[in-house]
């Protein structure tokens, strides 16, 4: 249903609730994931978003001088270093991906345990939804030990 014409579909999300929302089927979901010049905020990130089993990863490196070390099952594609180009760098790795569901984390954002399912099944339920998250601060002194850890110091 398109929210913008029916006035009244607007309640079916009251105060943006998403979790309101029915679940759906479950769709794939494919993480982006742009990068120059960040290994261990790298790191950090796709240990968080490969605990969550995404059905694909890739990481858009952005021209780093050198290329960043991604886990097996990680694709990794480049682009030359042509000034700061994340948008392009997204595109690129967006190109790559087959899933139902694209989701965008730069490197540096690490996603909260249980993230990539709520998001999925909201958008399994309600498909018209374009979904943007938020961040909370800081991350700094959070070892990449465990997807867990970061839920707890955030």
């Amino acid at each position: 249903m398109n929210a913008g014409s029916d006035p009244g579909a607007w309640n079916l999300l009251p105060g943006n609730r998403f979790d309101l929302l029915p679940t759906g089927p479950r769709l794939r979901v494919s993480v982006v994931v742009p990068h120059f010049e960040q290994q261990a905020q790298l790191d950090r990130t796709l240990a968080a978003v490969l605990a969550q089993e995404p059905a694909e990863v890739v990481v858009a490196d952005d021209g780093s001088a050198v290329a960043p070390v991604v886990p097996a099952g990680v694709r990794l594609v480049r682009q030359d270093d042509r000034g700061f180009r994340a948008a392009a760098a997204r595109n690129l790795g967006a190109a790559q991906t087959t899933g139902d569901v694209l989701v965008f984390l730069d490197a540096d954002t690490v996603p909260e345990p249980g993230f990539l399912d709520a998001l999925v099944r909201r958008a399994a339920a309600c498909p018209d939804v374009l979904a943007v998250g938020r961040r909370r601060h800081p991350l700094s002194g959070i070892a990449a030990k465990s997807p867990a850890d970061f839920s707890a110091k955030a």
